[in-house]
């Protein structure tokens, strides 16, 4: 039995209120005025001289930033070139990852302590 099925008794009365086709819905506004937003002035804060400031700040963060990514990078990338001679030629097994990673942290310690003094040189004060 389905709800189309559903004849109603004939002692029974239908509902007379407003029915779905009988709703009007209200015209709905097209232009409508928005206050004005408020006026917000934003003023950047001067970059330091070199030397002063928030510049050195600003260098030294590079400056770590560059030795900490340099120095994971060299260890990761002669690691994964340890394992693709690994990978490719089996007679040397275990062998170039282990030589190649000791040479990753060799090199990796090697452009550390570099560019940390690099870094000392150009932050002297002359």
């Amino acid at each position: 039995m389905s709800p189309d099925d559903f004849q109603p008794a004939e002692n029974e009365q239908r509902p007379t209120g407003p029915q779905e086709d009988d709703v009007s819905v209200p015209p709905i506004a097209r232009h409508v005025e928005l206050p004005h937003p408020p006026e917000i002035e934003y003023h950047r804060p001067a970059r330091a001289a070199r030397g002063q400031g928030s510049g050195i700040a600003d260098a030294r963060m590079g400056v770590g930033l560059s030795i900490g990514i340099s120095f994971g990078l060299t260890i990761v990338v002669c690691i994964g070139a340890g394992m693709f001679i690994d990978e490719h030629f089996p007679v040397v097994k275990p062998w170039g990852t282990i030589i190649l990673s000791i040479i990753g942290i060799a090199a990796g310690f090697s452009n550390l302590i570099r560019l940390a003094n690099d870094a000392m040189k150009r932050d002297k004060p002359k």
